[in-house]
């Protein structure tokens, strides 16, 4: 009887080859993946208006903010506003979640020396906002004094927003 030896090194060889294109095929598409998740969130809708362009010292401003989710699925929210220097805090309502007035500190958000003013921040959690749903939040302020003043929002998929009164 005779022994016939098979090389299976060549079929094993194969074999890896194909697991091997297969992880990379995985990996490239988990990162594509991940790369849209992380655009969807940063193109959601962050909206600002106000609700009079020009305003007297010392009379209501509100800034009211449209956050919109336009990711395929729902998503968990929080929207921060940046007070602008001369400006009292007044109020924060929300369609849904909670706003309350802080420190940049106590969020841990480092001084903005461009404006030469460490503002109060407005943070709003908004919670789970369903896949195409909206909450709004409405800021109300009083200027201390004359001028043009610009509010500055920001949620956490780092979308903008502004809006601008001048101040009589």
């Amino acid at each position: 009887m005779r022994v016939r030896y098979v090389n299976h090194s060549k079929e094993k060889i194969e074999v890896k080859k194909q697991m091997m294109t297969l992880l990379a095929l995985g990996i490239t598409i988990a990162v594509l993946a991940a790369g849209t998740a992380q655009a969807q969130v940063q193109n959601a809708s962050l909206e600002m208006t106000v609700n009079s362009d020009t305003a007297a010292v010392g009379e209501p401003i509100t800034f009211t903010i449209t956050k919109t989710n336009l990711l395929p699925n729902d998503f968990t929210w929080y929207v921060r506003d940046f007070l602008p220097a001369g400006v009292e805090f007044v109020s924060a309502t929300s369609s849904q979640g909670d706003c309350a007035l802080k420190s940049r500190a106590e969020l841990g958000i480092p001084y903005n020396p461009t404006n030469g003013y460490d503002s109060d921040v407005v943070h709003c959690d908004l919670g789970t906002i369903l896949s195409g749903e909206t909450a709004t939040i409405d800021i109300t302020v009083s200027q201390t004094a004359a001028g043009e003043i610009t509010n500055y929002a920001a949620d956490n998929g780092e979308n903008l927003a502004h809006a601008t009164v001048t101040v009589e």
